[in-house]
């Protein structure tokens, strides 16, 4: 017989690791947007998702490491680069 708590998920037990929870899953969907909103896109020679990484790196060189901090990195460039991209849709939102 296996382990049965491996197949069961985890529930949060706490308000706060509910809402790390949610700022986590915020950041992926931020990282993925910022990838989709940006698919062609150049940073010079490089993909620019190199800058929006670079972008975090500095964030995270003066210890702001919060996730929600992060989205924001990624999700900087979008409204100015990316015209016709619905951020609000895009997150999930109405």
């Amino acid at each position: 017989m296996g382990d049965l708590h491996a197949a069961t998920p985890r529930v949060p037990t706490s308000t706060t690791e509910t809402r790390v929870n949610e700022a986590l899953i915020t950041l992926a969907k931020a990282e993925g947007f910022a990838t989709a909103a940006h698919a062609g896109d150049k940073y010079g020679p490089y993909r620019y998702t190199k800058h929006l990484r670079d972008v975090i790196d500095v964030l995270v060189q003066f210890e702001h490491t919060d996730p929600l901090t992060h989205s924001i990195a990624w999700l900087h460039d979008v409204r100015e680069d990316c015209l016709n991209v619905d951020l609000v849709k895009l997150m999930g939102g109405d």
